[in-house]
């Protein structure tokens, strides 16, 4: 499969899925999950569609990083790259396409950390771990499928 997306793209592309999905030391994040797998996996099949926002608006990201901090997206600190995260997502920057661009960054992120595991995302499930989700099954007993069945946990 052809990458969708270029290296300096990709680049720019992980290190802002790790900061809408940053982890820490006891959960897992965009990282560690495989979120931007998840993403360009998808842009290059059932997303190629949105392939064309996603390289204007990286490359907008990273235009934006450079003029207001002189370096690319992925080289900002946390904190000036939330920054500018919040400026695409109020559209307080030049390019018309900012928001939309954010919403649909964000809702990938979260389908690459909750998604089913074999589309490229939530690597090993833990995304769902994280959540508490057991993951599909392959059974389900006449038990569970009562409409006042409790929860399994």
């Amino acid at each position: 499969m052809r990458a969708a997306l270029s290296d300096s793209a990709r680049t720019t592309l992980a290190a802002a899925l790790e900061r809408l999905i940053p982890s820490d030391d006891d959960t897992p994040g965009a990282r560690e999950t495989r979120v931007e797998r998840y993403v360009t996996v998808s842009l290059a099949g059932p997303l190629l569609e949105q392939l064309p926002i996603y390289q204007r608006g990286l490359m907008a990201l990273d235009a934006e990083a450079r003029s207001a901090h002189g370096l690319g997206c992925a080289e900002l600190d946390p904190n000036s790259l939330d920054g500018l995260l919040s400026r695409f997502e109020r559209g307080d920057v030049q390019w018309p396409e900012a928001q939309e661009f954010f919403e649909l960054l964000r809702t990938h992120a979260i389908e690459g950390f909750l998604g089913d595991p074999r589309y490229g995302g939530n690597a090993g499930g833990r995304g769902w771990t994280l959540i508490g989700f057991p993951g599909p099954r392959r059974v389900i007993s006449n038990e569970q499928q009562q409409l006042d069945a409790p929860p399994d946990r």
